[in-house]
């Protein structure tokens, strides 16, 4: 990560080079210094975790906007004691084969760890909004077939939180893409799935 700017120091910014390496270097960087236990305590859930609240039943979706690091998942579990094997995540697409993206990893690692005990369905997309609204649309006919029903029939676990990593502003979308993430978004929460979004 390159600042190119003038000798003045109160001088404007010229140019940024390697952002991207920058971004991924910050999250591996970030992921390293953030254990399970020190979430745990800054999100007070110690006390959920003991009474054995720990999101059995309660499965989480992740949109994954590439493919994920096995081996940097499986070391951050071994390190912060979550037992679980990488083939319990449930793949619900095709995985790519590309090299590993840094956000898909940290949400599996995160999400995995902060709840144990929760099924964790990844639907892989790209970056570019056909693939998330595709992946989105799995997530959808998933709650739709597994959570349960006005009447109390529906398999469990169910999905309950489904959590994306999307950068895209809507000022940069079609209205037709944003009416179609609406639609999305809708059907999965009145399905009872709760969304975060970050970017």
């Amino acid at each position: 990560f390159v600042i190119k700017g003038p000798s003045d120091p109160g001088g404007a910014l010229e140019g940024l080079s390697d952002l991207v390496q920058f971004r991924k270097g910050l999250l591996q960087s970030a992921l390293a210094a953030t254990s399970i236990p020190q979430l745990q305590e800054a999100y007070n859930a110690a006390p959920l975790l003991s009474a054995g609240i720990n999101g059995t039943g309660q499965g989480i979706a992740i949109i994954a906007p590439g493919n994920y690091n096995d081996s940097d998942i499986q070391r951050y579990w071994t390190n912060n004691g979550v037992s679980r094997a990488l083939t319990s995540l449930l793949l619900r697409n095709a995985r790519p084969s590309g090299p590993a993206d840094a956000e898909a990893t940290l949400d599996i690692e995160l999400a995995s760890g902060m709840a144990p005990g929760s099924p964790i369905y990844v639907y892989f997309s790209g970056l570019d909004a056909v693939s998330i609204l595709a992946a989105l649309s799995q997530a959808v006919q998933d709650a739709q077939a597994i959570n349960p029903t006005a009447d109390g029939g529906a398999a469990k676990p169910f999905l309950s939180a489904l959590s994306m990593s999307f950068t895209v502003c809507d000022a940069f979308l079609s209205q037709a893409d944003v009416r179609a993430f609406e639609t999305l978004f809708s059907a999965l929460t009145s399905s009872g799935v709760t969304i975060f979004a970050a970017s």
